[in-house]
């Protein structure tokens, strides 16, 4: 459009008569000129903004449930497995007190509520690197739970349980998550919480070690 007042400027130039309309014509067009270019210059500017925000989005994004498998949780330490136990029941809103139980490497998390007065649950935490969690080890659970009047419990490894176990376990309310059934906790948990526990399970540090 500024093109065209601008060759009709030109055109009517030669006429004395029509000197005024070729000026005006003339000015119109540069300035529709200079509109244009302002407006494709203001454009670049905005699409090499919106491609920085992007790019930004991109790189914040935090990882996904799909981060999370068995191998993974096969691959942490018993420290890292004991940390990222206590930081799934701290997310859940509890208080945690953790005690370890004599040279099997199993953890006690006593889980505190803020309504009621000492341990309102029990969740015992043991990492395996071979093997399975049998009927003993959930009877000593349930020796734990009538001893400090626990209603229920639960028992998370990272491997499995025996069918005895898992019989004894749904008998006398004690929850018994196997490494698939933490999965399962874990991609329950929002984006960043669940980067929250990468983090955690990476570094293996647990804070709340009594």
């Amino acid at each position: 459009m500024a093109l065209v007042f601008l060759v009709a400027a030109l055109l009517l130039r030669p006429s004395p008569a029509l000197d005024a309309a070729a000026a005006a014509l003339g000015i119109s067009g540069l300035a529709l000129l200079a509109l244009g270019v302002t407006l494709l210059v203001l454009h670049a500017v905005l699409r090499r903004q919106r491609a920085r925000a992007w790019a930004h989005t991109e790189i914040a994004t935090p990882a996904a449930a799909s981060d999370w498998n068995v191998h993974l949780l096969q691959d942490l330490t018993a420290q890292q497995f004991t940390a990222l136990c206590v930081a799934l029941f701290e997310q859940a809103g509890f208080d945690s007190r953790t005690e370890a139980r004599g040279t099997d490497g199993s953890i006690d998390i006593w889980l505190h509520s803020r309504h009621t007065p000492g341990p309102a649950s029990l969740a015992r935490c043991k990492y395996l690197a071979s093997g399975q969690i049998g009927l003993p080890e959930l009877q000593a659970v349930h020796g734990a739970m009538v001893l400090h009047g626990l209603r229920r419990a639960t028992f998370i490894t990272n491997a499995t349980f025996t069918q005895q176990a898992q019989s004894f376990a749904n008998a006398h309310r004690i929850l018994a998550r196997d490494g698939a059934g933490l999965l399962v906790l874990i991609e329950r948990r929002t984006a960043p919480q669940q980067q929250a526990l990468m983090e955690i399970a990476s570094v293996g540090d647990n804070p709340h070690e009594a």
